[in-house]
């Protein structure tokens, strides 16, 4: 490990900068399939509802 100040900065910000795009990632794709979540909630939730009540 360096301990130089600026080579640590420079490494935190680079994690935060990894980090920051991930959330981004994440972010895009919820938003971005936000309608095929819904359906498959739905589909989810269809089947529970067919599924006999002494099967669960």
């Amino acid at each position: 490990m360096i301990d130089d100040p600026l080579v640590n900065l420079a490494g935190e910000a680079n994690e935060g900068y990894h980090d920051q795009r991930a959330v981004w990632s994440v972010a895009s794709f919820f938003c971005g399939n936000r309608q095929g979540i819904m359906v498959r909630l739905k589909r989810a939730a269809w089947r529970l509802d067919s599924l006999p009540v002494n099967s669960i």
